[in-house]
C-alpha cells in the first residue's frame, strides 16, 4: 500500500468523522461559485438544471463518493457551469457564432475498446478534418484575464491537471492515452447540460442511467448543445478560411440512436455516421 493511498485513506476517514462525506451535493453553491469566477450571471436559456438535480442526488445517494471524489465532482459542475456563461456571454456579443454551418460531421460510433480511437485518430491525419480537443473542450474560451491577449495558458493548464489526475490513477494511460491536445470524445460536450453517459462510466448512479435511458429523446437537448459548442469552436479557428469538417467519436452515440436513424456505414469494427 503506498504512502498515496494511506493518505487518501485518512483523509476520507477524518471527512466522514466531521460528516462532510453525508452532505447533499448542492446545485445552488455551484451556481454561485460559477457565477461569481466568470463574473457572469446570465445562462441563457439552456435547461440544465432539472438533470443537474437529478445527477447531484444520484450521486449524493448512491455513488459513496470519497472526498476527493467529492471534490473532483464539484470542480466538474462547476467548470461545466462556468463554461455555459461563457458561451452565452459570447453569443450575445457575437452574433455570427450561431450562424456557423457544421456541414455533415462525421460520426464515429462503437463500443469501448472496439478500435474507435484509432479510427478517430486516423480520420484526423486528414487535414481537412478537425476534433474538438480535450483543452478546448475543458475551457472553450480562455480567462477573461487573458481573452484577446498573448497569456492564453489553457493548453498548459489542461496538461498540468492531467498530470495530476494520472498521479491518482496511473492505470488510465494504458487503457487510453490523453494529453491536453489529444481529440476528445463527445461526452465531455454534452455533459455540459448534464445529459451525459460520461456521469455513469464515472460514477455508480443507477438511477440517473435509468432515467437518462428511459427515453431516448432525452438525449435531444444534448444534441442541440453539441452543436452549439462546435459552432463556438468553429467560430474561433475559422477566420477567414473554409471550415473544415467535423469528425466526432463517443461510444454514447450508440445508445442515442433510433432504429429509424441516419443510414449507418460500416467501417472495420466501427461505423460512421454522416448527419446533415
Amino acid at each position: 500500500m503506498t504512502i498515496q493511498t494511506n493518505f487518501l485513506r485518512l483523509a476520507d476517514a477524518l471527512a466522514d468523522m466531521v460528516g462532510l462525506l453525508d452532505r447533499p451535493l448542492a446545485m445552488e453553491q455551484s451556481i454561485a461559485i460559477a457565477q461569481r469566477r466568470t463574473r457572469l450571471t446570465d445562462f441563457g436559456e439552456v435547461a440544465f438544471a432539472g438533470p443537474l438535480r437529478r445527477l447531484l442526488a444520484s450521486c449524493s445517494e448512491e455513488a459513496a463518493l470519497s472526498l476527493i471524489g467529492r471534490l473532483a465532482t464539484r470542480w466538474d459542475i462547476v467548470r461545466f457551469l462556468s463554461n455555459l456563461l461563457r458561451l452565452h456571454a459570447a453569443e450575445t456579443q457575437d452574433d455570427g457564432i450561431l450562424s456557423e454551418r457544421t456541414e455533415r460531421p462525421i460520426f464515429i460510433t462503437g463500443l469501448p475498446r472496439s478500435g474507435t480511437t484509432f479510427l478517430h485518430r486516423l480520420m484526423l491525419t486528414d487535414p481537412a478534418n478537425r476534433a474538438p480537443r480535450v483543452w478546448e473542450t475543458i475551457y472553450p474560451y480562455p480567462d477573461q484575464g487573458s481573452a484577446g491577449t498573448r497569456r492564453d495558458r489553457r493548453i498548459s493548464r489542461v496538461a498540468r491537471q492531467l498530470r495530476t489526475f494520472e498521479r491518482l490513477a496511473p492505470e488510465f494511460r494504458a487503457l487510453h492515452p490523453l494529453d491536453a491536445g489529444s481529440p476528445q470524445e463527445c461526452s465531455d460536450i454534452t455533459a455540459h447540460v448534464f445529459r451525459s453517459l460520461r456521469f455513469d462510466t464515472n460514477y455508480h448512479i443507477p438511477s440517473y442511467r435509468a432515467w437518462l435511458d428511459a427515453d431516448v429523446e432525452r438525449h435531444l437537448p444534448a444534441y442541440r448543445f453539441h452543436k452549439r459548442f462546435l459552432q463556438h469552436l468553429q467560430h474561433q479557428d475559422s477566420a477567414g478560411r473554409k471550415p473544415r469538417r467535423w469528425v466526432l467519436k463517443c461510444p454514447e452515440h450508440l445508445f442515442a440512436l433510433k432504429p429509424s436513424g441516419p443510414s449507418i456505414r460500416i467501417v472495420g469494427s466501427c461505423s460512421c455516421i454522416g448527419i446533415r
